[in-house]
């Protein structure tokens, strides 16, 4: 790994918060919590299913998937703030200052507070499952 590699997976461990200017302010942006997953996913609940299949016209898809981009618009004061109060304040400024470099720069961001079983872990508890079931033949019990 390199220096930046290891930098980032550090960060990431920690979980500590970044700092990103959108416009000429720097918001401190911090890790995401349950709730904020959760309006996150009503949010991409909305956006349609992609077909690319066949021949076709990359300007023309993107053009006509502008009802995602709003969504993913809408995405950003998410990530970046956790109180509905400051989301309101700074929404608008965000949404319109919003660049696609500063947009993927938060989107990796925020997918680097996610592992696998944080994640399987977080699903588990929102679908109210207790208990995890798994095939005993196939699976190997670790032993003491």
């Amino acid at each position: 790994m390199n220096k930046n590699e290891e930098k980032s997976t550090a960060g990431a461990i920690t979980e500590r918060p970044i700092f990103v200017f959108i416009g000429m302010i720097p918001f401190l942006v911090r890790p995401m919590t349950l709730a904020q997953i959760w309006q996150i996913g009503e949010k991409i609940g909305d956006i349609e299913e992609i077909n690319i299949e066949g021949e076709f016209n990359p300007y023309q898809k993107v053009f006509s998937m502008f009802k995602d981009v709003k969504n993913a618009n809408e995405i950003t004061p998410i990530i970046v703030f956790r109180s509905r109060l400051m989301r309101k304040i700074f929404g608008r400024f965000i949404r319109k200052r919003m660049t696609m470099k500063k947009y993927n720069e938060l989107l990796q961001y925020a997918s680097l507070s996610f592992d696998a079983s944080f994640f399987l872990q977080s699903i588990t508890f929102l679908k109210g499952c207790s208990q995890t079931t798994t095939n005993t033949k196939e699976a190997i019990a670790r032993g003491d």
